[in-house]
């Protein structure tokens, strides 16, 4: 990409001037502060060129949009910093030490009348340094969502794109200002343009989007200040708000009549950044409208709404094939992180129906107090016996966990061709498979969950057991009966017995020796039957 290349070499150019630029600082003495100060943010501007090469090099494909800002954006650093060059060269004697000492006082001389410019050519390095950061982070929002990243890091992503946005806007309206006094200063032909004091000294109104959740809800109605949450900007206003003359398009000597201003050096680069600045803006809001205008679709597009999901995507014949599992093993423990949390009946919904049981009188009449959900995890042991941790983000709609049973039962064993269930698939042929007949037991009583009860059930700490109708599936016993499933014969049982177990850790005297008569009556237990044993032996010779 051409655009990686050029702004490579501005950000080393950036680099190699503010090197020098330090140099002249130190020879101008303390009447440098403006060269330092440029030194300085030629220095940062670099580093954030580099970054920007960086998002252009792993973001792709890159926004048309995205690119056209990028190029206008790189060719004005790029003429600012030529610009600087050329006054580097004039000031170069300062720093060589090079010709009398009067012509090194008329430098000093010149420097006075030069400074201006270049606290004027600082003021343009900040504005492109944030609207540069501004580009940034909306490429990497875009990239974010594009590549379904899991869904804190996109909350994440999004506030720090609003943050940038938010200051990008109170820079911007600055800009305004300096251009419009600037332009109003050298000239009175300006009363009519449309940089007026009355306009340009309104703040830029936003819209309010709620931090919490990448898909909230907007508040239409609500104006606040620049620099809180979001922006919004008609596309209107900003093609509107400036115009900006170049000297490769018009003749430069009908703009200096029009303006009443000898150069463009110092005007041209603020118009032009003023409108980058603004279409940077715009195209953020964009990226940002375009993600919670996907949101309500998908919200429109629910589960159980199989004609609206379908003409989504008229070309699509069948699912994609489910997720791959992400799950990591750690102390004996899974693991679970879901890489893509949203279920897949969004894609292709399947009629669900609820499992009759007569066990529905266990379900807790009380609803689960839920605290801090979207950090609170969901203890699951399936029907093999192995542990999952799971993020109760992701699982506290069933449709969540409906998600990750498809995750965790991949084998066919465990599906059923045409088989009406709470979880149903697609194969890659399209065919539909139920999941086999189960049920879900929760806390400690394991009192079964009706998938319609899940989500006012399950909350932080819980602990959730699945067993299947089919004994052939379950390879571990069932968890309601292990402990009353005894033989008379202590030999029989794998366990030793709880209720003697516990027996034999009480410290009173009198359960002690009942213990210990217990302990001789199973010895003499064992004697007896040996002897019929011994007696059979006998018998039999």
């Amino acid at each position: 990409m051409a655009q990686i290349g050029l702004t490579i070499g501005v950000a080393g150019g950036a680099a190699k001037l503010s090197i020098s630029l330090f140099s002249i600082a130190a020879a101008i003495g303390t009447a440098g502060v403006e060269v330092r100060a440029f030194a300085s943010n030629a220095s940062s501007l670099a580093q954030v060129l580099t970054n920007l090469s960086d998002a252009l090099v792993t973001k792709e494909p890159i926004s048309p949009k995205a690119k056209t800002i990028a190029d206008g954006l790189i060719t004005l650093c790029q003429t600012i910093l030529d610009d600087s060059s050329n006054l580097l060269k004039r000031l170069r004697p300062l720093v060589e030490l090079t010709g009398s000492a009067q012509k090194r006082f008329i430098l000093r001389i010149r420097w006075v009348f030069e400074k201006s410019k270049f606290a004027t050519h600082l003021q343009s390095l900040e504005a492109l340094k944030s609207t540069l950061s501004l580009l940034i982070g909306t490429v990497n929002y875009s990239d974010g969502v594009a590549s379904n990243r899991p869904r804190d890091i996109q909350i994440s992503l999004r506030l720090q794109l609003q943050n940038v946005a938010s200051e990008e806007i109170q820079n911007s309206n600055r800009v305004h200002q300096n251009v419009s006094r600037l332009m109003q200063r050298e000239s009175p032909l300006l009363t009519g343009n449309p940089l007026k004091e009355s306009r340009e000294s309104q703040p830029l109104k936003l819209r309010r989007i709620p931090d919490d959740s990448i898909n909230g809800e907007e508040d239409e109605s609500q104006s606040v200040d620049p620099g809180l949450d979001s922006l919004s900007l008609e596309p209107s206003e900003v093609e509107k708000s400036i115009i900006v003359h170049s000297k490769n398009v018009e003749n430069e000597e009908e703009v200096e009549r029009e303006f009443g201003i000898e150069e463009l050096d110092i005007v041209t680069p603020y118009l032009e950044i003023s409108l980058l600045q603004q279409r940077t803006i715009q195209f953020a809001t964009l990226v940002l409208r375009a993600e919670e205008d996907r949101a309500t679709a998908d919200d429109i597009n629910a589960p159980n709404d199989q004609g609206s999901s379908n003409s989504q995507d008229g070309t699509r014949l069948s699912n994609p094939p489910p997720p791959q599992s992400h799950m990591e093993h750690m102390n004996g423990t899974v693991i679970y992180n879901s890489g893509n949390p949203e279920s897949l009946d969004q894609q292709q919904s399947v009629a669900s129906s609820e499992t009759a049981s007569v066990a529905a009188e266990n379900v807790p009449t009380t609803k689960a107090e839920v605290t801090n959900v979207a950090y609170g995890s969901l203890l699951f042991t399936d029907a093999r016996g192995t542990r999952y941790t799971l993020p109760l983000s992701d699982c506290k709609t069933w449709e969540g966990m409906v998600n990750i049973l498809r995750e965790i039962y991949t084998s066919d064993d465990y599906w059923g061709y045409e088989l009406k269930s709470e979880v149903e698939k697609r194969n890659k042929s399209g065919l539909k498979l139920g999941l086999q007949p189960f049920i879900l037991l929760g806390g400690r009583d394991y009192a079964i969950i009706l998938p319609r009860h899940w989500t006012s059930i399950v909350h932080s700490a819980y602990s959730v057991t699945m067993r299947f109708d089919d004994p052939r599936l379950n390879t571990v016993p069932d968890p309601r009966v292990e402990e009353l499933q005894r033989f008379d014969d202590p030999r029989l049982n794998a366990v030793p017995d709880p209720r003697v177990e516990g027996l034999q850790k009480s410290d009173d005297p009198h359960i002690k020796a009942l213990t210990r008569v217990k302990g001789l009556q199973g010895l003499v237990a064992k004697v007896r039957l040996w002897d019929k044993l011994v007696k059979k032996r006998r018998d039999a010779d």
